[in-house]
């Protein structure tokens, strides 16, 4: 192991550490920025199940998970194979407390931009303020830290909403099914499904009739 920069600690075996006050708790593992590291400082011993072939780089950000990655700034990625990139940007494994809770160790999610979040398998989370459960995937952008856009084992798009404008839930995974296609809704019951508020208008026109 070898530290460059200052205040490194390269604990485990088969790390480096670059710039100042980083840390590599996961065995074969690269810390680097500023108070950036690798592995569990809860169980420091353990770089084997705990940030081994991890990499971390940018300011006080950890790899917790094994063979996860992450970059920016206090972004944490803490499941296997994962990668959390951006600001505050986590990623973790399934947990049954979430909403409609499984419990699954987070492998592959991934979770980039601002307070974006995923949780569970193959979970993704791409903008600011959002979160997606238990294989969920999500683009775009929550109205704030209180009320973020989720995405809950479904498809979501929105932007600066806290219910989904598109929802597409997963079909039966037969060959040849169907999803669900929901418009202002997390939740369709139909195959398509469309909610308005009170006062709503719903335009169906050709180019021209706007010209």
């Amino acid at each position: 192991s070898v530290a460059f920069g200052r205040n490194g600690a390269s604990v485990a075996y088969l790390t480096t550490t670059f710039g100042h006050d980083c840390i590599t708790y996961g065995a074969a593992s690269t810390a680097g920025g500023a108070g950036s590291g690798t592995g569990n400082p809860d169980a420091p011993t353990d770089g084997a199940n705990y940030g081994y072939c991890s990499f971390a780089h940018g300011k006080d950000t950890a790899a917790i998970g094994r063979i996860s990655t992450a970059f920016g700034q206090e972004c944490k990625a803490s499941s296997i194979h994962s990668y959390a990139s951006g600001m505050q940007s986590e990623t973790g494994p399934g947990l049954t407390s979430h909403p409609n809770g499984v419990a699954s160790d987070g492998d592959c999610a991934w979770a980039h931009g601002y307070r974006a979040k995923a949780y569970g398998d193959f979970s993704a989370a791409f903008g600011s303020f959002i979160t997606a459960y238990n294989s969920g995937v999500i683009l775009g952008r929550g109205i704030n830290p209180g009320s973020p856009l989720i995405a809950n084992d479904a498809l979501v798009l929105g932007y600066g909403v806290d219910v989904p404008t598109i929802a597409l839930k997963k079909g039966n995974g037969a060959n040849g099914g169907f999803g669900k296609l929901g418009i202002n809704t997390a939740t369709p019951l139909e195959r398509v499904e469309i909610r308005t508020s009170p006062g709503d208008k719903i335009a169906i026109g050709s180019y021209r009739d706007w010209e």
